[in-house]
């Protein structure tokens, strides 16, 4: 009988053998790709079918897969490496010219003192003036109800205090100082409201000049300020940047943005 020919390296039946060629790519520390190897003919036949070989994971498990949608991981990516901060200033930015738009806060002369009436009595709204003393619980008119704003004591140099939070800090220009006060938000009514966007505060010279917050990040900065419903309180503390020789003078003007029509509230700042 007729012997099927010998093919020295192979199994002589056509089976690849277990022995590495120079283009197989068979190599059991190959992670990198699947090898292949041609088989020999068969006696008798066609060709087997071709056999491959994938290549083993390395050690440690698959490779990690490519994180999907990208953007969104950018976004929390900025908030959460200091970009905080940088919300906190743009949020700010917005908000002033909101209030620049609305055309409150700049007016040249001061109104006349008003009293509203709560469920508290008669409430005066003071003037630049003669604004109400610091510490007043300000009854200010919301969609809703009525938001409770009362300001606590003015640190008059507060650039360590926001270098601290922010060492990236925008010097004040030259003759410029930082101040900082806190704010108190106690909200009555129905549904919620935003403190930092239904009612605004601003600085009053004692020459009259109106100066709107400065766009620096603070301890409890506009992304703490919470929307408040029914009885819940929150707190804000708010920078302005005021000459220096307005330091330890002058009032707050606090008014609502809800409501155009309600007088601005004056309370001293000293």
């Amino acid at each position: 009988m007729t012997q099927p020919p010998q093919n020295p390296g192979s199994d002589p039946w056509g089976q690849p053998s277990g022995s590495s060629s120079a283009n197989s790519g068979y190599d059991p520390q190959d992670w990198s790709q699947a090898s292949y190897e041609a088989p020999a003919p068969g006696y008798g036949g066609a060709a087997p079918a071709p056999q491959y070989t994938a290549a083993p994971l390395p050690p440690g498990g698959p490779a990690p897969q490519a994180s999907q949608g990208g953007g969104k991981g950018k976004m929390w990516a900025l908030i959460g490496c200091g970009g905080c901060g940088v919300l906190a200033v743009l949020l700010v930015i917005i908000l002033v010219i909101v209030i620049a738009l609305s055309g409150l806060g700049s007016t040249d002369e001061d109104p006349e003192p008003i009293a509203v009436g709560t469920s508290e009595g008669a409430v005066e709204h003071g003037t630049s003036e003669d604004p109400l003393p610091m510490g007043t619980t300000l009854p200010v008119a919301v969609d809703g109800g009525t938001l409770e704003v009362t300001l606590g004591e003015v640190t008059w140099d507060a650039t360590a205090a926001l270098q601290e939070v922010s060492p990236s800090l925008t010097p004040a220009e030259a003759g410029n100082q930082y101040i900082l006060v806190t704010v108190d938000y106690t909200y009555h009514g129905s549904g919620e409201t935003d403190p930092a966007w239904d009612s605004s505060i601003s600085f009053t010279a004692a020459d009259g000049q109106s100066y709107v917050m400065a766009p620096a990040v603070t301890e409890n900065s506009i992304l703490d300020v919470a929307t408040l419903t029914d009885g819940q309180s929150t707190v804000w503390d708010v920078a302005f940047e005021i000459p220096a020789d307005a330091v330890g003078t002058g009032s707050f003007e606090i008014f609502s943005l809800d409501d155009f029509e309600e007088p601005s509230f004056y309370v001293s700042a000293v």
